[in-house]
């Protein structure tokens, strides 16, 4: 208790110091990739099915985002690869062929962005060499894209002794520093990185087209006696005056079109779903270019690993809905997408074939009953036969083979008098509760094989990669799990086969 309160109030004087920092970094050619790449953008509104378009802005503004995040050289592989590169190229030559007024546009952008690849600094690092002879083992770099932190800790180590890169998850955590040089625009950072400081000094370095502001607050205790200075002095402007054109940060955050991926995705795979047998989903977006789709049931959650959990156990559930950015999500990579159910399986051994016959005899009379009458009216007959929650959504899920049974027993009840087989819902719903205690048993067991895994791995690898893999015994149906952690969550909830929920999408780097 004495040491958080040591640690308390050491922050306190960090907000005290209150001493924030500019720099501007400047570069022609980057201000005018990102005036070609809006004006391909602007075209995207008014054509937002077409592949060309979606496949250029989607390769065009990763590459604008890393750009503008991390102090790599210009041409380092880590911020586009070489078949990415031919890829936009080639994308942007074909959007000039097939749109007329976006020639102009797509020829800028693919000359500003060799013009850009042809270099081997970079400006934000330029921007750096005033400070070069400090000394660094009190000092860290701040990168908000999780993938770029090692390629630059590898470049930080091979000229400077003693720099930390951390993501702005990492500053969670109590370590503090002298001080922190914190990449991009600050309203892509939490409140917390500048109004409870993990440092006395931040230097905010990024391109001087960015335009930016403070971020959104958060409370931070008051300290008892004076009262701490507010971390924007009135003589310090976060927004200076940039030259246009400029680039509102979170316009350098939109890099997929959450929407056109969803679509895309979910078309492949509808030709392989059953009827009815999809979900509602939301779409995450996950480091190294990585997606995933997690159901959004009326009791759907996710096993995690959470980084920056301190009150509660670092792997545990939560509801889908209220998944975060910067929490691991766990994703079987061998033997399928559902990692609970093979383990379940094992612990269901000479029962699993009966109980899962029984699983499957009332969802397809349901499902029957959908083909014929269809959803509205099956969800309108439940009701009258004294279902609480049956609606659409509610119905699909019934009819899934990846869900058990219902939430409440009425519902169960209702479903088996509409199928006429309402002297076997007492039967069913015992047999029911087997494959669902078996199912929650599997899972306790994964979380507890997961725990001792994450106790005895150093998990700055997950930190700093996004990435890390376990292997199940053959107890749980062997197999790998990959934990990936969360950069953003689509607002956006769609419909998607279960065949693709739980399934890694490579979106590309």
């Amino acid at each position: 208790m004495i040491d958080s309160g040591r640690r308390l109030n050491q922050l306190y004087d960090f907000v005290a110091a209150n001493n924030l920092k500019f720099v501007a970094a400047e570069s022609t050619d980057i201000a005018q990739y990102c005036a070609a790449l809006r004006e391909i953008q602007k075209a995207l509104v008014a054509n937002s099915q077409d592949d060309l378009l979606i496949e250029l802005n989607g390769l065009a503004s990763r590459f604008r985002y890393r750009l503008l995040s991390a102090p790599l050289p210009l041409n380092h592989p880590a911020l586009i690869s070489a078949e990415s590169a031919l890829r936009l190229r080639r994308s942007a030559q074909q959007i000039g062929r097939h749109y007329q007024e976006l020639l102009r546009a797509s020829e800028a952008l693919v000359e500003a962005f060799f013009a850009i690849r042809s270099k081997g600094t970079n400006p934000l690092w330029d921007a750096l060499e005033p400070l070069l002879d400090r000394q660094w083992h009190d000092a860290a770099f701040v990168l908000r894209p999780a993938q770029l932190v090692q390629p630059v800790q590898d470049l930080c180590d091979s000229l400077i002794n003693g720099l930390k890169v951390l993501t702005e998850t990492q500053l969670r955590h109590w370590e503090t520093f002298q001080e922190l040089y914190v990449f991009g625009a600050m309203r892509w950072y939490d409140g917390f990185v500048f109004s409870a400081p993990r440092a006395p000094n931040i230097v905010m370095i990024r391109y001087s087209i960015l335009r930016d502001g403070p971020p959104k607050e958060i409370e931070f205790l008051k300290p008892i006696g004076p009262a701490a200075r507010p971390i924007f002095s009135p003589t310090a402007s976060p927004t200076p005056d940039f030259k246009a054109p400029s680039l509102e940060a979170e316009e350098a955050l939109s890099v997929i079109d959450a929407k056109s991926l969803i679509n895309r995705v979910t078309a492949s795979l509808a030709r392989d779903a059953d009827e009815g047998d999809d979900v509602q989903v939301k779409l995450l977006f996950l480091y190294q270019g990585l997606a995933v789709f997690a159901p959004v049931t009326e009791n759907s959650s996710e096993l995690v690993i959470d980084l920056g959990a301190e009150s509660i156990e670092l792997v545990h559930r939560v509801r889908t809905i209220e998944l975060e950015p910067g929490m691991a999500v766990l994703v079987r990579t061998e033997g399928g997408g559902d990692y609970i159910a093979p383990a379940a399986d094992r612990i269901l051994g000479d029962q699993k074939l009966t109980l899962r016959c029984a699983q499957r005899a009332w969802k397809e009379k349901l499902r029957d009953l959908v083909l014929r009458l269809g959803l509205p009216r099956v969800t309108e007959m439940l009701m009258a036969t004294g279902s609480r929650i049956a609606n659409d959504q509610n119905v699909r899920n019934w009819t899934s083979a990846r869900s058990i049974r219902t939430l409440n027993r009425e519902d169960f009840d209702a479903i088996f008098k509409l199928i006429g087989a309402s002297s076997d819902a007492e039967r069913n719903w015992r047999l029911m509760g087997v494959i669902q205690g078996a199912h929650q048993r599997a899972g306790a067991l994964i979380r507890r094989r997961l725990l001792e895994h994450v106790r005895n791995s150093d998990l700055s690898k997950l930190q700093r990669e996004g990435r890390m893999d376990f292997t199940l015994p053959g107890s749980l149906g062997g197999g790998g799990i990959t934990a990936v952690r969360i950069s953003s969550i689509s607002p956006d909830v769609a419909r998607a086969p279960w065949s693709a929920v739980h399934r890694l999408i490579d979106i590309g780097d």
